[in-house]
């Protein structure tokens, strides 16, 4: 055997424990089923997730907006998780050394309690579940469940994918990593149970950002877009769109320029409360299908 094909036999068996390792560090991990899109293959913006694509397209339905209210929003807080709990706004905001879970009151936008990250991670979505907070990080493949009331770290839980947002039904908790697709998981020990793509009559849909599960569908911002899908859990099939043109004075005017994101029901008023990345306001809307 030469010596060029011995060292081409040893990098090849090389390969191969790592192969073996990485297939057993999943598998321990509970991920074996996990059928995970890589990142750098995430879906492009295709045409059906462009605003003249929804508002010509007759498959499904489509809204505007009514604006019922405003409150205040810290400029600084880089939304990436948002939800309402009884009466209160808890939000978890992104950026490396920025990243923070909060509790505030939805009128005043006083801050009842705070929790910082640890500057190596970048906070993302979150979701209460049987009065536990879990928060996810954009890179780190870990995330963090705390006591609702106190804050309190309780335990941390791994994934093998980018976290992007994360909402919850009754039973699951739900994720997006960016892609076209929506993971489900047992909250309990963060086991995944299963995986949708998310669909239109024209093909995947991807950008899948933060999401809000409302009476019984999951709605989604989409990355760098003026736009909400309302997303049917059990099939992944679009079934309506909203569209947030003009909600905020143009990005130009803002202190930073950022893009809409944050999607929390008020199930008391039965609005939608939503927002963006270091946007100045809450705004509470009220949907109005369009002709």
């Amino acid at each position: 055997m030469t010596d060029h094909i011995w060292e081409m036999y040893k990098i090849l068996i090389r390969l191969c424990k790592l192969t073996i390792a990485g297939l057993l560090v999943t598998s321990l991990l509970g991920f074996t089923d996990f059928n995970l899109e890589p990142l750098d293959k995430t879906p492009k913006p295709f045409r059906q997730n462009l605003r003249r694509y929804v508002l010509s397209q007759k498959n499904v339905p489509v809204y505007s907006y009514k604006t019922i209210n405003r409150y205040k929003h810290n400029t600084d807080y880089f939304t990436q998780g948002l939800l309402i709990d009884n009466g209160y706004i808890y939000e978890g905001t992104g950026l490396y050394g920025h990243s923070k879970l909060l509790k505030m009151d939805l009128t005043s936008g006083q801050v009842i309690k705070e929790r910082n990250l640890e500057r190596k991670y970048f906070g993302e979505g979150i979701a209460i579940f049987n009065n536990h907070i879990h928060q996810l990080t954009l890179k780190s493949n870990i995330g963090f469940i705390y006591d609702k009331n106190s804050f309190i770290l309780k335990k941390s839980f791994r994934y093998p994918t980018q976290g992007w947002g994360l909402t919850s039904d009754i039973k699951t908790l739900i994720m997006s990593n960016g892609s076209a697709s929506l993971f489900f998981f047992k909250p309990e020990a963060m086991e995944f149970e299963r995986r949708v793509l998310v669909t239109d009559a024209v093909g995947k849909v991807g950008y899948l950002n933060e999401l809000e599960y409302i009476n019984g569908d999951v709605y989604a911002n989409v990355w760098l877009t003026d736009l909400i899908a309302r997303i049917s859990p059990e099939t992944g099939k679009i079934t309506g769109w909203i569209d947030l043109k003009g909600i905020n004075p143009p990005l130009l005017k803002l202190k930073r320029s950022h893009v809409l994101n944050g999607i929390a029901y008020n199930k008391k008023n039965k609005t939608i409360i939503i927002t963006g990345k270091c946007w100045p306001w809450l705004y509470e809307i009220e949907l109005i299908p369009m002709e």
